[in-house]
């Protein structure tokens, strides 16, 4: 057991810890919507436009870093696009300067949001591969191989989302249902559920196909040739 005195310690550490975070975090927010602002402007310095996208990801970033880290970012300014004349870092307007097309800081905004697996360790090769198409043309540059590939992985994720929400609720549904039926179609109804499963982290098709395999299947009650059907299409 902590001393009164030890506790009185602790909670001053950490109070002030904590003072300093809120006040961290507070600067770095005002940062992140000065970056998101410059960004939309449409003469901006491509070379700023890539430097703020970047300085997005990091400052994102750092809400889960120390305090210290926390610092290092806020005072890390770029010598070209930071602490310069507002005029130095935008585009001098032509009648002959078009505005070029930059996918870089859209992709860079899909590489913050996945910097963690939300589903952890779990192989999910479909996701990856998408994924890894963004990574191929962040690199590249080629900005009609930046479109393709940000405008297929949109595509993509919008339809995983969709399925993965279905599939969700369709194991949701088993689940209640379950504990009510009786062996041997109890059995029968796990096994349907673990494919259900097991879609969440396979292809849209294979997905799309699970949840079509299963969508009369609610209960063992006349539906014996049906969860039949259902576990045959499963496993093809």
């Amino acid at each position: 057991m902590y001393e009164i005195a030890t506790k009185i310690d602790i909670y001053t550490d950490f109070t002030v810890y904590n003072q300093i975070r809120l006040e961290l975090e507070r600067e770095i927010y005002k940062k992140l919507q000065v970056a998101e602002r410059l960004q939309k402007m449409e003469n901006l310095l491509p070379m700023c436009r890539v430097f703020f996208a970047n300085q997005q990801v990091q400052l994102i970033g750092s809400f889960s870093q120390t305090n210290l880290m926390k610092l290092e970012i806020l005072h890390n300014p770029g010598p070209q696009c930071e602490n310069v004349e507002v005029q130095k870092i935008f585009i001098t307007p032509t009648s002959s300067t078009a505005r070029p097309e930059n996918y870089d800081t859209e992709i860079l905004k899909v590489l913050a949001k996945y910097r963690t697996r939300p589903w952890g360790k779990k192989t999910y090769r479909d996701f990856d591969d998408k994924i890894w198409n963004l990574f191929l043309a962040i690199n590249s540059e080629e900005q009609q191989f930046k479109k393709n590939a940000l405008a297929a992985f949109k595509k993509y994720d919008e339809d995983r989302a969709i399925l993965d929400k279905a599939l969700a609720h369709r194991i949701a549904e088993f689940e209640k249902q379950i504990p009510n039926e009786k062996n041997p179609c109890r059995v029968d109804l796990i096994r349907l559920k673990k494919e259900l499963g097991r879609a969440m982290f396979d292809t849209t098709q294979k997905k799309h196909n699970s949840l079509v395999a299963t969508n009369y299947v609610r209960t063992c009650l006349n539906n014996q040739r049906k969860i039949f059907f259902a576990m045959n299409d499963l496993t093809l």
